[in-house]
């Protein structure tokens, strides 16, 4: 019996070994940035106001989470507040390989100093907001480092529930890496708390 029990927990740990492979091998070269993508779909809430145009009822809030390691990160000799400048570009094509949507931004991302910052620091997250119905579309997302020419791209598979119906239900669950109390406005905050994603999907100690 109680070998029956071992085997089991054995299968199991290395079942979820296996399941992290592709993310943990995920390595950067000197011409590539690596990059980590998740997604988490919600209900609209309309808020109680004439002055918020009434959307699609089939429409969901989408947000895509992004993170990459600033180890990979250079800046310029001379910025002693050492930022580099990231150029991103997401495209979303549904299952005819239609454009529904499309986004071109920069970014400033601070890299700390190695001997001042913890591992989880050298982490940088951000998010992006769209608008979906409900559906199966293909993302293709990039991030060139401008100063190397460094590239990062990734394409994932977003699955858009159809939240419009009466019945009760459930929007998906976000990973994250931190929920703290927060009072100012940003783009985490949700129920008065800073929600960190962590597209990772990874979980240390």
């Amino acid at each position: 019996m109680k070998k029956q029990i071992f085997r089991g927990i054995l299968l199991t740990c290395c079942s979820l070994l296996f399941y992290n492979l592709p993310l943990l091998a995920q390595t950067s070269t000197s011409d590539s940035l690596t990059i980590w993508l998740d997604y988490a779909c919600f209900k609209f809430i309309t808020p109680d106001t004439k002055n918020v145009p009434v959307r699609n009822p089939k429409l969901a809030y989408v947000e895509i989470y992004y993170a990459l390691d600033r180890s990979q990160l250079s800046f310029p000799a001379s910025d002693t507040e050492r930022i580099s400048i990231l150029s991103l570009v997401m495209k979303i094509e549904d299952k005819k390989n239609q454009m529904v949507d499309s986004l071109n931004w920069k970014v400033g991302c601070r890299v700390p100093s190695e001997d001042t910052t913890s591992g989880l620091n050298y982490i940088f997250y951000d998010l992006q907001e769209v608008e979906l119905l409900a559906g199966e579309y293909s993302l293709d997302f990039q991030v060139t480092e401008e100063k190397t020419n460094k590239k990062a791209h990734q394409k994932i598979t977003l699955q858009v529930p159809d939240f419009s119906g009466n019945q009760l239900e459930l929007s998906d669950i976000e990973l994250v890496s931190s929920a703290e109390p927060e009072t100012s406005q940003t783009k985490f905050l949700k129920a008065a708390r800073k929600i960190l994603p962590n597209p990772t999907r990874i979980f240390g100690a």
